[in-house]
């Protein structure tokens, strides 16, 4: 009994494995299916010049994708992006070919630029062409034109497609771009008149005023002067950098100063050797005394004394010999008297007598009578040691006398 049910369930049991074994196939085949299409698939726009490529790649990176393309890149290209780039942060990759042009100037220099318009040739290269900005010619903007034949507008790349097999369906133009791709340099040639720009050194001159000095002259008399060594201007250059376009100057530059001649001080003396107004003209004095001053005379009437007819140097007393204290005036010493009241002056005058009264700053002049030296009476004077000592004061007097008058 036992036999028989188990020959009924195996059999059961073989009726059943072969579709469970399909089934188990068929899921197995959908699961393999399913990882095959799930992989990462992104979408990317590649602009290259005037083509644009549409790329649904499985690539990782911006260098894989254009290698799928079968875009090169050169070494002066330029991209938007990073070749090392993923593509999952990346949709779109613009590629940006140069431009080689001939330009002339003075001399044919070759530039490289990524521009269309033929002025900015001059400024990929900073100071090469046109620093200053003086190409002004109404062709300068012309937009560089490629003779190269480009591709279509927009090509679609399928994922999984190598570069051989993409050779294969690509139209004619799209092969023609990949040339131009390859050999993305045009030889352009611009003559582009340019003003003549020069630079140089201009100087702008000035005088320089010279000083004057003062020395003192104790051998002149104060108020005279003597130049003693002629005073001459001097000359300072003020240096600038010049720039001129076509001979006309359009900017200057102060760069520094120099004295290019040196100024010389005017030295001029002056007397230091003090000098009175008299009537033999102005005479040169050492020192001056403010003293009080009275009179004297030969006679008996009490303004001298009758025996008293020379001085104590002995020399005979007349118009200009005076007596003083040889502590404060020396014996010998010349002087000229001058009044302090607006009256007439005593005069030259020789320190040649002494008396018993007379000390001090107290001084005593001799008078013709003694009249006279009542009129002088006691006054204030100043006593003006002269300079030159080896005068003779009875010569300067020319026989004067005082007078009231």
């Amino acid at each position: 009994m036992k036999s028989g049910l188990t020959r009924k369930i195996i059999g059961y049991i073989s009726l059943i494995k072969y579709p469970v074994m399909l089934v188990g196939v068929f899921f197995a085949a959908l699961f393999l299916v399913g990882s095959v299409f799930t992989e990462d698939v992104v979408s990317v726009t590649i602009s290259d010049g005037e083509s644009l490529y549409e790329l649904t790649t499985t690539c990782d990176t911006v260098s894989e994708a254009l290698a799928q393309a079968g875009i090169e890149i050169g070494t002066e290209d330029k991209l938007n992006c990073l070749m090392t780039d993923s593509l999952a942060n990346v949709d779109y990759i613009e590629i940006t070919r140069p431009i080689y042009a001939d330009v002339t100037v003075d001399d044919a220099q070759n530039l490289l630029t990524y521009s269309g318009a033929i002025s900015d040739v001059c400024e990929d290269d900073g100071e090469f062409l046109d620093p200053d900005g003086l190409v002004n010619d109404s062709g300068i903007d012309e937009e560089i034109k490629e003779d190269n034949t480009v591709a279509d507008d927009s090509q679609d790349i399928q994922p999984g497609s190598d570069t051989d097999s993409q050779e294969s369906v690509e139209n004619d133009a799209s092969a023609e771009k990949d040339d131009s791709c390859a050999t993305s340099e045009e030889e352009i040639t611009l003559a582009i008149p340019v003003p003549v720009v020069e630079e140089s050194f201009a100087y702008d001159y000035d005088i320089i005023e010279y000083e004057v000095e003062y020395v003192e002259d104790s051998s002149m008399y104060a108020g005279e002067e003597k130049v003693i060594t002629k005073g001459s201007e001097g000359e300072i250059a003020y240096k600038f950098s010049v720039k001129t376009v076509d001979g006309v100057e359009v900017e200057r530059v102060f760069i520094g100063e120099e004295i290019t001649k040196e100024p010389v001080t005017e030295v001029i003396a002056y007397g230091t050797k003090a000098t009175m107004e008299t009537s033999r003209g102005n005479v040169a004095y050492t020192n001056v005394i403010s003293v009080n001053a009275t009179a004297y005379t030969v006679s008996n009437d009490g303004w001298g004394d009758l025996l008293s007819t020379t001085s104590q140097t002995g020399l005979r007393a007349r118009w200009g010999v005076i007596a003083v204290d040889p502590d404060v005036i020396p014996l010998g010493t010349k002087v000229y008297i001058k009044s302090l009241d607006g009256s007439a002056d005593y005069g030259f005058a020789i320190a040649a007598d002494t008396g018993g009264s007379i000390v001090g700053d107290k001084i005593d002049l001799w008078m013709g009578d003694s009249s006279t030296c009542y009129r002088w009476g006691y006054r204030s004077v100043e006593v003006y040691i002269l300079e030159d000592q080896s005068v003779d004061i009875f010569e300067l007097r020319n026989g004067s006398v005082w007078s009231a008058d």
